[in-house]
C-alpha cells in the first residue's frame, strides 16, 4: 500500500485495530531515546505532548502518579503557559508552588502492556513536593522531533480529509497527538476504565462526545461494540 502524501492532516487520522496491535513494536523500535520515551509515556496516560514533556512521576503506595501543567485550561486557571518545549526546572517548580490549579495529576495507566516503559522506574521523583522532571534539560523544543518521528516507516491507520468524508485505510506516520488517540482507543478496547465517564474525567474533557470523536471508528468490525460501550455509560455520571 502506498503512503498517501497529498493534503494529509494528522487531525483526521484515527487508529484501527491494526494500528493498536502494531503500536508497541513501533514505539519500542524508535532509536532516539528521548523520542521513544515520550511516545511511551503518552501511551500510558494520553497527555498532550507539551504536558508530557513537562511532567514528573512519583510513587503513591503502589500507584505511579504523573503530574504536569495543563495545556488547555486557561478559563479555569486564568493562567497561560506556552508549551513549545521543556519550560525549565525553575519555572515549573515556581508554578507548582504558586499555581497549583494549573497542574493535573493522574495515575499512570498501561493499556499497551508490551510497550517498554521500564525506564520510568529509574526516573521517579522522591515525592510530589520534590519533582524530578522526566525530560529536564533534554528538549528545548519538540518541533524538531517531528522530522525524527517521520523518518520511521508509516503504519496502517484510518484517514479522512474532512469530517464529512468516509474513512479510508492508508499508511502514514502522524503527529504526537495521534498517540493520545491511541491511548484512548486502547483504554476502551482493554476496559482500562470502567466506563466512558471515567475516561472522560481522566483525560480532562468537558464533554463525553470528545471520547466518541477520538475512538469512534477505531476498529475493523469493532465499531458497534465500541458504540454500545459508549451508549451504555453515556448518562451514568458518578459522584
Amino acid at each position: 500500500m502506498k503512503k498517501e502524501t497529498n493534503e494529509m492532516r494528522s487531525y483526521y487520522c484515527y487508529p484501527n485495530i491494526n494500528t493498536l496491535n502494531f503500536l508497541p513494536a513501533f514505539i519500542n523500535s524508535v532509536e532516539e531515546d528521548k523520542l521513544r520515551k515520550i511516545l511511551g509515556l503518552i501511551s500510558c496516560c494520553g497527555y498532550r505532548i507539551g504536558e508530557a514533556m513537562n511532567s514528573f512521576v512519583y510513587k503513591n503506595e503502589d500507584r505511579l502518579i504523573i503530574q504536569a501543567p495543563m495545556e488547555k485550561k486557561k478559563k479555569f486557571t486564568g493562567h497561560t503557559m506556552l508549551f513549545r518545549g521543556f519550560l525549565g526546572e525553575a519555572t515549573l517548580k515556581f508554578e507548582l508552588k504558586n499555581n497549583p490549579k494549573l497542574w493535573k495529576m493522574n495515575e499512570l495507566k498501561f493499556p499497551f502492556k508490551d510497550i517498554d516503559v521500564s525506564w520510568l522506574w529509574d526516573n521517579l521523583s522522591q515525592n510530589q513536593e520534590h519533582p524530578e522532571f522526566l525530560f529536564n534539560g533534554k528538549w528545548s523544543s519538540y518541533k524538531t522531533f517531528y522530522a525524527s518521528l517521520h523518518k520511521y516507516p508509516p503504519f496502517e491507520l484510518k484517514y479522512r480529509k474532512n469530517k464529512y468524508q468516509l474513512y479510508t485505510t492508508t499508511e502514514y506516520t502522524p503527529s504526537f497527538h495521534f498517540f493520545r488517540k491511541c491511548f484512548c482507543a486502547e483504554a476502551i478496547r482493554k476496559h482500562t476504565f470502567k466506563n466512558i465517564v471515567e475516561l472522560t474525567q481522566y483525560i480532562g474533557w468537558e464533554k463525553l462526545d470528545m471520547a466518541m470523536f477520538y475512538v469512534q471508528d477505531y476498529g475493523e468490525g469493532d465499531e458497534q461494540r465500541a458504540i454500545k460501550t459508549f451508549d451504555s455509560n453515556k448518562f451514568h455520571y458518578e459522584d
